[in-house]
């Protein structure tokens, strides 16, 4: 304990000598230094605090959330339930049924087109379908008629987004790209 005490004193004692020994211009340069760098460490300080402060924030917000949940849980599957009870489960196409379908129909049209393979979310009790395909050099007029007819005969299927282009040497032609999603009964 006496030697922590007797170091104290004596850094104590030789930055107060140092100190008046050096000019008083330096002696504020030197304040004015020691401010700055305080300065400095309260802005991070401040900083560390307030990105913990709002680390609480998100995660109380989490919590509700979470709490809002839980509670709306039971009222929620009932909602689920009413909705699944509408929907006539049976008439609901499998992906390969969908996925024939439109080739037919991309052929029966007649377009140049190139389709991927169909990405599903597995989910209990439906699953849900992605249907990606572009179509290329086509007129507007048969692309409307297109969409129509997956409206008319896929039920089941909704057109997320088509996205067109129209060609710059022949203002007539298209190429358009769709995704398209539908959904499977699985169990």
């Amino acid at each position: 304990m006496s030697k922590a005490k007797d170091r104290k004193f004596y850094w104590g004692a030789f930055l107060k000598l140092r100190f008046t020994r050096i000019s008083l211009r330096e002696q504020g340069l030197l304040l004015l230094f020691v401010g700055v760098l305080l300065v400095i460490w309260l802005s991070a300080q401040l900083d560390r605090h307030a990105a913990m402060l709002n680390e609480i924030d998100v995660a109380h917000r989490e919590a509700a959330e979470q709490d809002w949940t839980i509670e709306r849980e039971e009222i929620t599957q009932q909602e689920f339930d009413a909705l699944i009870a509408e929907i006539d489960l049976e008439a609901l196409p499998s992906r390969d049924e969908v996925n024939g379908g439109l080739d037919a129909l991309l052929r029966k049209y007649g377009f140049q087109f190139s389709s991927d393979q169909p990405k599903t979310e597995s989910g209990s009790p439906l699953s849900f379908h992605t249907y990606q395909m572009t179509i290329r050099k086509a007129a507007f007029d048969q692309l409307a008629r297109f969409t129509e007819d997956i409206k008319t005969n896929f039920s089941y299927v909704s057109v997320r987004y088509i996205k067109m282009q129209v060609d710059p040497r022949n203002h007539g032609q298209i190429d358009a790209s769709f995704e398209l999603k539908s959904i499977e009964y699985t169990q």
